[in-house]
């Protein structure tokens, strides 16, 4: 129950709280200071008096060497700027989430554990943003939020975890033929179409597809798939002007493709925003809004809807460098290069999902670490317990 309490209490400040507006900017720093004293504490303790056997920490270099890229991105927007190392230090204060998969090897969750955060994160995630959906224009989130594609776009921390959570249901459901997971499944479902978000449904389509294809479990495939397509007749119906709008979209875009506004915003931050080779090593670094870089990156946003946290893993190379992203790497190399039971297929089939949106997601690794973090850790759980049972044989 603790174990459960502490990792809840780290994810959830992680998020912000799904930046509550009455929380006030205060309040949601105060929520990402806190969350990280939590971690860090955590793991001091337990360091100290935890003498059991340890868990072995297969990500602990690439993990490590997210967080050195990230210390030294501070050196750019000091040299260029004039911002402070201790300005840049509380402003990428979200950053240091990256330890969460330290703390999860210093207390030990089961996988069940870990599983029942990622459906809680997930439900709370798709309630909190149909809310908002439903509460437009009046705003219960301090996100950003519009009117586009023919539905109402809302941009609310955990993305991660609704789409996790999806798979996770999935692969229960499957498991034990509960209807409560397809319950879950819809939900979760319906929120990405209100969205109007096509790389998501597109990703989660065909990773769906994966997964049952691929899942020893499931002996009717094709009768399974057929049942699938049927089942989604009535959601395109239900949301047809929302699809209808994303294929209009989706058809102007592909005609005028250098006029996509996420192509428009990688080739400026690529290029026009660059200086010198040590940018590119090192990244720009986070900035803030005590500071000109700050302002500098808040005109772009404004002036020409050009967003660092809408280019994927372009952003994070921007911000943090090509070590940030050799980490990125050479961690998702690591995870489908893993031996994993049936029962964690669904963390292979989402990395599917991060790399279909590797350029255009919200930057995983960079808002949303304590989910990656938490897949991380079950599968180093999964090889010890396997190392574990045969020993014991």
């Amino acid at each position: 129950m603790i174990k459960n309490l502490i990792i809840l209490a780290a994810v959830l400040c992680s998020l912000m709280f799904f930046r509550l507006i009455y929380l006030g900017e205060s309040g949601i720093k105060g929520l990402q200071v806190l969350g990280v004293m939590i971690i860090v504490g955590v793991i001091f303790v337990q360091l100290i008096y935890d003498k059991t056997f340890r868990i072995k920490q297969s990500f602990s270099w690439e993990v490590a060497l997210l967080l050195v890229a990230v210390l030294l991105s501070m050196i750019t927007p000091y040299r260029d700027y004039g911002q402070s190392i201790k300005t840049s230090l509380i402003a990428q204060r979200h950053m240091y989430f990256i330890l969460f998969y330290f703390m999860l090897h210093a207390i030990k969750p089961s996988q069940m554990q870990v599983q029942r955060i990622f459906i809680i994160i997930g439900i709370l995630y798709s309630l909190f943003s149909i809310m908002q959906y439903l509460a437009y224009p009046t705003m219960i989130f301090d996100v950003r939020a519009s009117l586009d594609r023919g539905t109402i776009r809302i941009f609310l921390p955990g993305n991660i975890f609704a789409v996790v959570t999806y798979f996770l249901c999935l692969h229960y459901f499957f498991r034990s033929y509960s209807f409560k997971y397809v319950i879950i499944m819809g939900i979760i479902l319906s929120f990405f179409v209100l969205q109007g978000t096509r790389q998501t449904l597109a990703s989660v389509g065909f990773a769906s597809f994966l997964f049952v294809l691929f899942n020893r479990k499931i002996k009717s495939k094709l009768l399974i798939m057929v049942l699938v397509g049927l089942s989604l007749i009535p959601l395109y119906f239900a949301f047809e002007s929302i699809f209808s709008e994303m294929l209009n979209v989706t058809e102007s875009q592909s005609e005028r493709f250098e006029d996509n506004v996420r192509v428009r915003a990688a080739t400026f931050f690529l290029t026009y925003f660059k200086h010198d080779i040590w940018g590119y090593l090192l990244g720009s670094g986070m900035d803030s809004q005590k500071n000109v870089y700050g302002l500098l990156i808040e005109s772009y946003k404004e002036n020409l809807g050009f967003y660092i946290e809408d280019i994927g893993i372009i952003g994070e190379f921007v911000r943090y460098g090509a070590l940030f992203v050799l980490a990125q790497i050479l961690i998702i190399v690591k995870v489908f290069r893993s031996k994993l039971p049936n029962s964690l297929m669904y963390i292979k089939i989402y990395f599917i999902v991060f790399v279909m949106t590797l350029f255009t997601g919200a930057g995983y690794f960079t808002f949303s670490f304590t989910a990656i973090g938490l897949m991380l850790y079950q599968i180093d759980l999964a090889k010890t317990e396997k190392l574990l049972s045969i020993n014991h044989e």
